[in-house]
């Protein structure tokens, strides 16, 4: 599993994610042998049990420095956000039991031409392809129908991505048979973007349709398209997904 550390702020339109310092592990001989060659020039003036009391006060404080470390390299794995506890993680991609699934679909269903798939490297999904507008003209991916952690509190979705310029669609669905889409502009840098929930709008067959408003307590699927009657090749790397908070 690639480990990943990420702080969500309150606008993420241009967070970038939070770089935490690592320490390689101390080995416990050549840590003594250090110290031990730092103390050399006092250790005749003063006594074995001083010296002894003083490594052994060295050795803790450094114990207690990589504990801190540790902490702080592990708790953003467990919270999105430092200051919202209700900033949920929907998927950072390393395959684990219980990640979300994804699934092609392209326009192929309806006898178009374009081509798209996915690979998940070092916890990075790369949705690539070419749409040819000669047919559908679309792409895209979607995950099969789970419980998702979104309330009706939730005020939309973030996620870290780079892309190709081109404009993408963040697709859900819902329990009752409704799908919305908003569009994502991309760069070709990493950055950090909120969509809210009310960017979104419902669609049928690609069609903008009234109807309901979208009640996020109700999405069961996410999906990722492309569909900007573009034809030409397309590239869009997400490092994570989530929900989001005002």
């Amino acid at each position: 599993m690639t480990s990943k550390a990420h702080c969500l702020g309150g606008s993420l339109s241009t967070t970038q994610p939070l770089e935490l310092a690592r320490l390689e592990p101390l080995d416990g001989i050549g840590f003594r042998a250090d110290i031990i060659h730092f103390l050399q020039p006092t250790v005749h003036r003063c006594t074995r049990r001083i010296c002894l009391s003083l490594l052994l006060n060295t050795v803790h404080f450094m114990q207690q420095m990589k504990l801190i470390l540790t902490i702080m390299t592990i708790l953003p794995f467990t919270a999105t956000s430092a200051d919202d506890a209700s900033t949920l993680l929907l998927t950072q991609f390393d395959d684990l039991p219980g990640d979300l699934r994804w699934n092609v679909v392209n326009d192929n269903v309806m006898g178009g031409r374009s081509r798209g798939g996915y690979t998940i490297q070092d916890g990075i999904l790369r949705f690539t392809g070419a749409t040819n507008t000669r047919g559908g003209g679309f792409s895209s991916l979607r995950t099969s129908r789970a419980q998702l952690p979104f309330t009706s509190d939730t005020d939309g979705i973030a996620m870290r991505m780079k892309g190709d310029f081109r404009t993408y669609i963040f697709r859900v669905e819902t329990r009752d048979g409704y799908t919305y889409w908003a569009d994502v502009p991309t760069r070709s840098n990493w950055q950090s973007v909120a969509i809210p929930f009310e960017n979104f709008t419902l669609r049928w067959r690609g069609y903008q349709r009234r109807g309901p408003a979208l009640k996020p307590e109700n999405i069961d699927s996410l999906g990722l398209m492309i569909y900007d009657k573009r034809d030409g090749p397309f590239r869009l790397e997400v490092d994570w997904i989530s929900t989001w908070q005002r």
